[in-house]
């Protein structure tokens, strides 16, 4: 932009700042409260809705160049991340792959060793229980019902099968930790929306469910709804002015 063009555009900026400035003086002052003053409050609004027209117009070259750089800079910075985003793909499924195998390892090691500490668990039972019989037979009735006490309160001994990979593992740099979460997808939004509406669920529908204002309102006025119609649903009837 040159010089001229420049102090042009300054001189136009505050040629429309000061139109601008006056209409939102006079919006202040309009009062209606006859045909009159209706008619000269729709010419203020028609006054300001072409001001407005304008400053967009004013700002439009300068945003479409801005808009259109950063474009340019979106696109080379993702041109450049794209590689980069691939390799982290395929990290971190190498690395998923291999944590889900080693829980699988650990989660069967984990049956066997509580398999093996119940049977030794019960094998110490019976041999109690027939301490407590023999106790029994000898006529150490008081002998008998101790160890027979000491016999119901055997449990298997709990144990861990600990894991190949640690949830943290340290790096020359920081640390990567492994962390489970949930993939959750409604697959049939009535049935989702029935279950959760049901007093089996405590549940606050607005933390979870985000209605399209547009589109139920589009839906309203498509069959012709009232209020009163839709339980749970407020519809009230609102107005405005259009100017051209």
């Amino acid at each position: 932009m040159t010089v001229q063009a420049a102090a042009t555009a300054e001189v136009l900026d505050q040629e429309l700042e000061q139109k601008s400035n006056n209409l939102c003086v006079q919006a202040k002052e309009v009062k209606v409260t006859s045909p009159e003053t209706f008619e000269q409050a729709a010419e203020y609004l028609q006054s300001v809705k072409r001001c407005q027209k304008e400053i967009k117009e004013w700002f439009a070259p300068m945003l479409k160049a801005a808009n259109e750089a950063h474009k340019r800079i979106k696109q080379k910075e993702k041109d450049e991340l794209n590689p980069l985003e691939h390799a982290e793909r395929l990290l971190r499924q190498a690395i998923n792959l291999y944590t889900m195998e080693q829980e699988k390892i650990r989660r069967e090691e984990q049956r066997k060793l509580e398999e093996r500490k119940a049977r030794e668990a019960e094998k110490e039972r019976q041999r109690l229980l027939e301490r407590a019989a023999r106790a029994e037979e000898k006529g150490k009735t008081e002998t008998a019902e101790a160890i027979f006490s000491q016999a119901e309160e055997v449990v298997p001994e709990p144990v861990v099968a600990e894991p190949e990979v640690q949830k943290t593992t340290k790096l020359s740099s920081g640390s990567a930790t492994i962390k489970k979460d949930l993939l959750v997808k409604v697959v049939d939004m009535k049935t989702f929306l029935q279950a959760v509406s049901s007093d089996k669920f405590t549940v606050n529908l607005e933390n979870i469910v985000q209605v399209k204002a547009l589109s139920l309102k589009n839906w309203i006025k498509a069959n012709g709804f009232s209020n009163g119609d839709i339980p749970g649903l407020s519809i009230t009837e609102t107005q405005n002015i259009s100017v051209r």
